[in-house]
């Protein structure tokens, strides 16, 4: 219990410093409303950077997420919290090779 809390606040201290950083939107908060950069000025779509800055902080909160009703406290969400963040991951590989793909066409 003590490791998994330590594990917590350690995930926790990083969101805040990301967030302070701007780097993911804080809990509750969207990055949407950010200012657009025109695709030619960036090389690509800066929509894309601000779809992976919300994949990043999405992964984040379901990682530190919990489940207070849960009947197995070492697997919370019965695996499918594990499922979502890979599928993130795997978002995040194809946002990045369409960023690289687009920096490549220009």
């Amino acid at each position: 219990m003590r490791k998994v809390m330590m594990r917590g606040v350690l995930v926790v201290a990083a969101v805040v410093a990301a967030c302070e950083a701007g780097a993911v939107a804080a809990p509750g908060e969207s990055t949407v409303s950010a200012a657009y950069v025109s695709p030619e000025s960036a090389g690509h779509d800066q929509r894309l950077d601000i779809a992976r800055s919300e994949i990043v902080g999405a992964i984040v909160l379901v990682d530190v997420s919990q489940n207070p009703s849960a009947k197995d406290p070492d697997r919370p969400f019965g695996g499918h919290d594990e499922k979502a963040i890979r599928a993130l991951e795997k978002a995040l590989e194809e946002i990045d090779a369409a960023i690289a793909y687009a920096e490549q066409s220009n």
